[in-house]
């Protein structure tokens, strides 16, 4: 078993199978797969009109996921502290996603963390704003370690049934 480190490794990891963040990415691969470049869209290091790059913008008919990997923790800065923390960057990236790709009738963000110290705060902070921000865990909510069903979807290596219905032994 091969453990990611390095944060370019598991957003190339998560670019190739983007149902490990989350099952309804599952068709981002599926229609990227069948039509083409065009649409549905998966942008790497997507320029925001800010300048500022995302890591990952999945950009389907109706709806953008922007997606921000973080190789710590997921910290939230209090108002003492100075700097931005991962959800002001990710509320950040959504308002730059409305301008670059308007028109959507959902806006997402998933921001990935090896663990998060004050849970409390970060759901308070998220709270604060009118955004669709979902925390995940690696090794908890995206697995470390993965398999194949016969449908192609990647699923965690422990996982016993597919959301395709098919048991994966």
């Amino acid at each position: 078993m091969r453990v990611v480190r390095l944060e370019k490794h598991l957003e190339h990891s998560l670019c190739l199978y983007p149902e490990l963040i989350d099952d309804d990415l599952w068709g981002i691969r599926q229609g990227m797969e069948c039509l083409g470049p065009n649409y549905p869209t998966l942008r790497r290091q997507d320029r925001m009109p800010n300048r500022r790059l995302a890591d990952m913008v999945f950009v389907e008919h109706t709806r953008v996921t922007v997606v921000e990997i973080k190789k710590g923790p997921l910290n939230v800065r209090h108002e003492t502290q100075a700097g931005e923390d991962v959800v002001e960057q990710s509320v950040d990236y959504l308002r730059q996603c409305r301008r670059k790709y308007p028109g959507k009738s959902e806006y997402r963000a998933f921001i990935v963390g090896t663990a998060i110290p004050d849970r409390h705060g970060l759901f308070r902070k998220i709270s604060r704003y009118k955004e669709m921000i979902t925390p995940l865990i690696l090794g908890i909510d995206i697995p470390m370690t993965i398999k194949f069903c016969r449908c192609g979807r990647a699923l965690g290596y422990r996982a016993m049934y597919c959301r395709c219905g098919a048991r994966c032994s």
